[in-house]
C-alpha cells in the first residue's frame, strides 16, 4: 500500500514540475589500459535516463556494456547514477559530467583449459566532458557527443577512455528547461 501512495504521488509531482525526462542512448569507442595487462580497442553501448532540473542541470542514471577485441570474452558493464551541468542554454551546448557506481568486469572462461568464467564488481567513477546539439530532425531530438575517462577501483585498476556519440529525446519539453 505504501509503494502505491508513494508511486502516486510521485506521478502527480512530476505531472506539475517542470522537469523534463530524457532517454538517451551511445555508441561507445573506448581505449582501455589495465594495468599489467594492456587491451587496446572496444566498443559498447550506453543508456541514459533522467530528467531536467532546470536548464543547466539533469540527474539520471546509466548503464553500459563494452566488448573488447583482443578477448573475446572480457566486457565490463556498469550501473552509475549521473549528474551533467550545461554551460550554455542555446541550441549548441556544451557539458561536463560526473558519473559514480557499480562496474562488473567479466571474462568467460575458455573450457578447453579449464578455465572458468570470472566476475568482479568494483566502485568506479566516470568524469566527461561533451556537447549537446539540436539535431533538426525533430524539436524533441538531440545529438549527444561525448568524451569520457572511467576510472574503476578493482583489485588491478581499470582505466577506460572513451568517446560516445548518440541521441537523446526529451519528453514534454518546455522552453525553460531544454
Amino acid at each position: 500500500m505504501k509503494k502505491t501512495i508513494l508511486l502516486l504521488a510521485s506521478i502527480l509531482v512530476l505531472s506539475y514540475s517542470n522537469a523534463q525526462f530524457y532517454v538517451e542512448t551511445n555508441l561507445i569507442f573506448t581505449d582501455h589500459e589495465k594495468v599489467h595487462m594492456p587491451i587496446d580497442f572496444g566498443y559498447g553501448i550506453n543508456l541514459n535516463t533522467g530528467y531536467a532540473l532546470n536548464e543547466k542541470i539533469n540527474m539520471g542514471i546509466s548503464t553500459q556494456h563494452l566488448w573488447f577485441s583482443c578477448f573475446k570474452g572480457y566486457t565490463i558493464k556498469s550501473l552509475e547514477v549521473q549528474a551533467k551541468y550545461y554551460v550554455l542554454s542555446k541550441s549548441i551546448r556544451p557539458f561536463v559530467s560526473i558519473k559514480t557506481g557499480m562496474f562488473q568486469e567479466k571474462f568467460t572462461g575458455i573450457p578447453t583449459f579449464n578455465i572458468s568464467d570470472e566476475f568482479k564488481n568494483s566502485f568506479g567513477i566516470s568524469p566527461s566532458v561533451g556537447i549537446l546539439f539540436t539535431s533538426g530532425i525533430h524539436e524533441n531530438l538531440f545529438v549527444n557527443t561525448e568524451l569520457t575517462y572511467s576510472h574503476i577501483f578493482a583489485e588491478r585498476e581499470v582505466r577506460l577512455i572513451a568517446l560516445g556519440i548518440g541521441l537523446q529525446y526529451v519528453f514534454n519539453k518546455s522552453k525553460n528547461t531544454l
